[in-house]
């Protein structure tokens, strides 16, 4: 494979990526319960990820970092100091930890280390531990290959098939829980559903051993399929793919495929559907012909919002894409294309945009097109937390709605060069 060599002359400012400052949000943090993380890296990438992780409020004390120097990769000695590390963490923390994650970062794919072997090696001196191995790499951005996904799966390797199921339901790929109004939780409650089970509330090792019991997994967020497909080939767990959708037919038919899996019949959708339809219609007429952005980061599927917003008579814009190599909304950008070529399609984080005129009268929805556009009008959504199902839609209306009461203004951009000239 050849290798690409860049040049000065080459960078333009839609080679480059601009980071816009972000709104400061909670993050979770998904943990395997009785596990410890040991990140090992040169001093500056480790570094980085400790501050990154004070930072979002991961205070456990359940991570760990081991630094490498120039002359552990030469020597190639950094494989046994990982044992040895894991060795005097044993020694030191209490509980001792029964499942260790390996991180490794972007250098150990270009040394190529040995995993298979290395966790031999582990497993040998370290019996009754499990071990995985991390792959912190921005460096493979191909759908296949990205990290988000690898680490997914890892945290639901060690799940042991069970003897027999119960009621219980995974939802998988999601950071933060359903809003108790959502319609969907007292959907599955009426069809037998005991138990919804997320990583992210588990406690002890019991409680995340249980995940292999559910008789059923949903997929919230494209990142939860990978360990989906794992669970269904290694503990026989049927899942269904279900992310955030803002088309009221779609979610329809969603629940009655759902309803059919837990051999129930689904109720009659239609006082719903007309719901919505007319929450549409009177948010279309409070908008006053008010045009729409759409951001990625907000909606994580912006074409098929964009889709479903203006089939119920809005009028979108622009949608502010984002720039990764893999497309989770590609049917619908070919449709949006190919019927709505009104609506300008912006690639966010290119640096060129960010000298792009303001278009201030807009209903922006994600912070990052409100501030290139410097748009009055926001509305403050999130990789579409808090928003699901028929109450999903009705939030996203009433958010649109609420835009309208405030008047905003943005600080000026941060452009390097522009205050010099």
């Amino acid at each position: 494979m050849p290798i690409e060599y860049w040049r000065i002359a080459d960078i333009t400012e839609t080679s480059l990526a601009y980071f816009l400052p972000k709104t400061e949000r909670f993050h979770t943090i998904l943990h395997v319960p009785g596990s410890h993380t040991l990140y090992v890296g040169p001093s500056s990438c480790t570094r980085r990820h400790a501050i990154h992780a004070i930072e979002h409020g991961d205070d456990r004390r359940d991570s760990s970092f081991l630094f490498i120097s120039e002359a552990d990769v030469i020597s190639g000695s950094y494989e046994e100091m990982i044992g040895n590390a894991v060795a005097e963490l044993c020694e030191i923390i209490e509980p001792e930890p029964h499942i260790f994650f390996i991180a490794v970062f972007c250098i150990d794919d270009f040394l190529g280390t040995d995993e298979k072997a290395m966790l031999e090696d582990l497993h040998a001196r370290f019996p009754g531990k499990q071990f995985v191995v991390d792959n912190i790499d921005p460096v493979t951005l191909g759908k296949n290959k990205n990290m988000a996904m690898k680490k997914h799966v890892n945290i639901f390797s060690f799940l042991e098939p069970q003897d027999s199921k119960d009621n219980g339901v995974n939802f998988l790929g999601n950071f933060v829980s359903l809003e108790p109004e959502c319609e969907f939780l007292h959907l599955l409650k009426s069809w037998g559903v005991s138990t919804v089970r997320e990583i992210f509330h588990c406690r002890t090792h019991e409680e995340y051993q249980d995940m292999a019991k559910s008789q059923l997994s949903i997929v919230m967020r494209f990142m939860g399929e990978a360990p989906a497909k794992f669970m269904q080939e290694n503990m026989g767990i049927p899942f269904y793919y279900f992310p955030p959708d803002y088309n009221v037919y779609d979610i329809a038919k969603g629940y009655k495929y759902i309803a059919a899996m837990l051999c129930h019949q689904a109720p009659d959708f239609s006082a719903d559907i007309a719901d919505v339809l007319t929450d549409a219609a009177q948010t279309v007429e409070a908008l006053g012909g008010i045009p729409i952005a759409i951001d990625a980061g907000a909606l994580m599927r912006p074409f098929s919002a964009a889709k479903a917003l203006v089939e119920y008579g809005f009028e979108v814009k622009y949608i502010f894409s984002s720039s990764h190599k893999y497309n989770i909304d590609e049917e619908a950008e070919l449709y949006i294309g190919k019927n709505h070529p009104n609506i300008e399609i912006i690639t966010k984080d290119i640096y060129a945009n960010v000298n792009r005129e303001p278009d201030n009268e807009i209903i922006a929805i994600g912070a990052d097109c409100a501030r290139l556009l410097q748009a009055h009008h926001y509305a403050d959504i999130w990789h579409d937390e808090g928003y699901f199902g028929f109450h999903g839609i009705h939030r996203l209306f009433g958010a649109m709605r609420d835009s309208l009461k405030t008047k905003r203004d943005w600080p000026e951009l941060p452009i390097p060069g522009k205050e010099e000239a």
